[in-house]
């Protein structure tokens, strides 16, 4: 009997020190993962991967920090940090240049194309000697559009710059953008160019040598000799030159419009509203006001929630509201950019008395006549300095470099 119970105290004990040690096990798992002391809220997208939710009355960031935006102070008007509606201009912008890329030699979105609604009867971008470098290709024989274009497809993955390819059918005519042209064209001469900046910056050597090297491919089944317009040195200093002044003139205006009750705007008030003003609901999800001049970007301004996400859900609307609305346009992209600021403040101040609203800054002060004067004195003086540098705004040189 001794020894019986001898076994079952030894049994129980082994079982209470296996207890123990899961127990203890799993509060040190616990301790491995300690619970945030401010947990955010979290949703899944579209790809069912979760994000955390960002809460609306945060303003919405920029993703193109590089953008400036125009201020009223109290000291004379300076140019200050980007505004948060540089990512609806930014790829506004983006859905436009490549809805105007040729169908055949690009990936066609259908939905994403009908939604930018770029012109499409826009001519090719001419050769600009003030703005590309260029690789002449004076041609012997007369060769065939898919010849030349052929050679040039298969090597021009190598460029990550904005790049074209032109043809001349004859001694005095225009250069075309041979992409452009039926297969059967036929030219005299061809023309490689490489835009000498853009958004990425300035052009650079490694960029040049493949630059060069694509057009020493195709001279060479051709069977041509190779010309520059000017040396790679030049070249990048005239890449520099441009980069810096578009630094100082990407730059975008805005007004705030600021609700004066508790309630806010609703959705339905936004979107009669903004239809009252001629503007339509397009790319990114906001409203625009299309420019009615063949020259410029196709929108003059555009209106977005001034709160995250920024954008509008028309399939909510009923159930939408927001405490503000940001109308902002591009100054470079616009071909009388002091007339199309004056249409802006026309719209903002008959949108705050169809909403009930009040104009502000973008440090959220009342913005009087006083304040949009000075944001127009600005304007004007951008766009003086961008005629004296012979790339007007909205011009076709305008639209390559911003």
């Amino acid at each position: 009997m001794n020894l019986q119970y001898v076994l079952l105290l030894l049994g129980l004990g082994v079982i209470a020190i296996a207890a123990l040690t899961a127990y203890f096990k799993v509060r040190a798992g616990r301790r491995t993962t300690p619970r945030a002391a401010n947990p955010v809220p979290v949703s899944a997208d579209e790809s069912g991967d979760d994000i955390p939710d960002i809460p609306s009355a945060s303003p919405a960031p920029s993703r193109h920090f590089s953008r400036q935006s125009i201020q009223v102070d109290d000291a004379p008007p300076v140019l200050d940090e980007p505004i948060d509606v540089s990512t609806f201009a930014r790829e506004t912008e983006d859905l436009e240049a490549s809805a105007n890329r040729p169908l055949d030699l690009a990936v066609f979105d259908e939905s994403s194309a009908a939604v930018a609604g770029r012109r499409s009867t826009a001519p090719p971008a001419a050769i600009d000697e003030g703005i590309d470098f260029i690789l002449h290709l004076p041609i012997a024989a007369p060769v065939v559009r898919d010849r030349a274009l052929g050679i040039y497809k298969q090597n021009e993955y190598l460029l990550g710059r904005t790049h074209r390819i032109y043809g001349r059918q004859t001694e005095a005519g225009e250069w075309r953008n041979i992409e452009h042209d039926p297969e059967s064209t036929e030219y005299r001469a061809l023309a490689l160019t490489v835009q000498m900046a853009d958004a990425s910056g300035p052009i650079g050597e490694s960029e040049l040598n493949t630059f060069s090297q694509l057009g020493l491919k195709l001279a060479d089944a051709l069977g041509c000799p190779v010309r520059f317009s000017m040396t790679f040195e030049d070249a990048m200093a005239r890449g520099r030159e441009l980069d810096e002044f578009c630094r100082a003139h990407d730059v975008i205006a805005s007004i705030n419009i600021v609700s004066t009750n508790e309630t806010g705007f609703s959705g339905r008030a936004i979107d009669q509203a903004a239809h009252r003003v001629g503007m339509e609901f397009g790319p990114m999800n906001i409203y625009h006001l299309k420019n009615p001049d063949p020259t410029g970007y196709r929108n003059l301004f555009s209106l977005a929630n001034l709160y995250q996400p920024g954008e509008f859900d028309l399939k909510r609307i009923i159930d939408f509201t927001t405490d503000g609305l940001t109308l902002f346009m591009s100054v470079p992209h616009a071909a009388n950019p002091e007339q199309a600021f004056d249409r802006m403040i026309d719209v903002a101040k008959t949108l705050c008395r169809l909403l009930g609203g009040e104009l502000r800054d973008q440090q959220q002060r009342p913005l009087s006549d006083q304040g949009l004067q000075a944001i127009r004195t600005q304007i004007a003086r951008l766009a003086g300095e961008m005629r004296e540098q012979g790339i007007a705004p909205g011009s076709s040189a305008a639209m390559r470099l911003f």
